[in-house]
């Protein structure tokens, strides 16, 4: 059960981090600063820090593929997990 939450938990975060990285991507190009008495100033983020370009988005994003990618191998080996006591005779209480 615990494998499922955290299978969901991590389709939830990648979803999220995808979502933020498409959403920032996406942005205008121009930055829109309003002035007083109405007027705006338009700055140009074309010729910004290539940083500029990178978010919270993707570290979020490769969160959530961490924890899927841990479901699932915790669901996989699972099965040797079992019984670590296995074989190994009786066992005083």
């Amino acid at each position: 059960m615990r494998n499922l939450y955290l299978m969901i938990t991590g389709l939830g975060v990648l979803a999220i981090g995808l979502a933020k990285t498409f959403v920032h991507l996406n942005s205008p190009e121009m930055l829109q600063v309003p002035g007083c008495l109405g007027s705006t100033y338009m700055i140009p983020l074309s010729n910004a820090h290539p940083a500029i370009g990178h978010c919270w988005g993707c570290y979020v994003a490769l969160a959530g593929a961490a924890m899927i990618v841990l479901s699932i191998a915790n669901q996989r080996f699972a099965g040797n997990r079992a019984d670590p006591g296995a074989g190994k005779g009786p066992t005083l209480v």
